[in-house]
């Protein structure tokens, strides 16, 4: 901490109060007192350590190759979709085919 007991600064008659007021050109004490603080910071990384190597998960199996069926059911795509039932059969006439 610099200028502890405060004390004040030599009077310039010349530049102390003037229009274009510079301190920098009272020299020091123009400002009073002020306090400095700083921090000191290391950018270099750090030791390298050797880690345990851990290794991979095996990936899960593929899922099976499947197929849909006209019915909507999924089944494997070696297997074979059931037969559709037959449609059924037509309503019997009434009458006779011209009315």
């Amino acid at each position: 901490m610099l200028n502890v007991f405060d004390k004040l600064p030599p009077v310039d008659v010349v530049t102390y109060g003037a229009i274009n007021y510079n301190p920098v050109q009272g020299g020091l004490g123009i400002l009073g007192r002020y306090f400095k603080a700083g921090v000191k910071f290391d950018f270099a990384p750090p030791e390298r350590t050797e880690a345990a190597y851990v290794p991979p998960v095996a990936p899960p199996p593929p899922a099976p190759a499947t197929q849909t069926c006209a019915d909507g059911t999924v089944i494997e795509a070696t297997a074979t979709c059931a037969a559709p039932p037959p449609p059924p059969p037509p309503a019997p006439a009434t009458k006779g085919e011209r009315g």
